[in-house]
């Protein structure tokens, strides 16, 4: 019977997700978080939404693309010595790993959420810094970061 439960809320938060990243195109197609956005957002993320705005307003969010492939990385700016990394679906945060990872109690954490918002709104709209690099130096700023984030997990 657990097993169910867990199978049916797995189910559900990836539809629920599904359904954010739809909001989110939605904020890249009118260029702005309107209103409804934010209901539907609150709706989703309620126990991070205040706290992913905070990020936007107040933090760094670096965005760090590779090229000529377009892989891409972002750095958030946190309370800890050291910044929060994120690939798509993964923050080194202790919430995501805790909330969102293991418990499924929480759909995306804080960062997370700010770098959705953040990279749907248009680049003047919002506060995140753009650093191109070759492939092989994106993969070795993956690799610090990588490690950095393992460092700042241990202690």
């Amino acid at each position: 019977m657990q097993a169910e439960s867990s199978s049916a809320r797995l189910h559900s938060n990836a539809d629920a997700l599904r359904t954010l990243r739809s909001v989110c195109a939605a904020i890249r197609e009118t260029g702005e978080l309107t209103i409804e956005h934010t209901k539907l957002l609150h709706f989703f993320c309620a126990d991070v939404l205040v706290t992913a705005t905070d990020i936007l307003d107040h933090k760094s969010i670096k965005r760090i693309v590779a090229q000529p492939s377009r892989r891409e990385f972002y750095l958030v700016d946190s309370a800890a010595r050291h910044p929060h990394l994120l690939l798509p679906g993964f923050c080194s945060c202790q919430a995501y790993l805790h909330k969102v990872a293991m418990r499924s109690e929480s759909l995306v954490c804080k960062h997370e959420l700010a770098v959705m918002v953040a990279a749907a709104l248009p680049a003047g709209r919002s506060r995140v810094e753009t650093t191109e690099l070759a492939d092989d130096e994106w993969a070795k700023e993956l690799q610090l970061a990588l490690k950095l984030a393992a460092l700042h997990s241990e202690g």
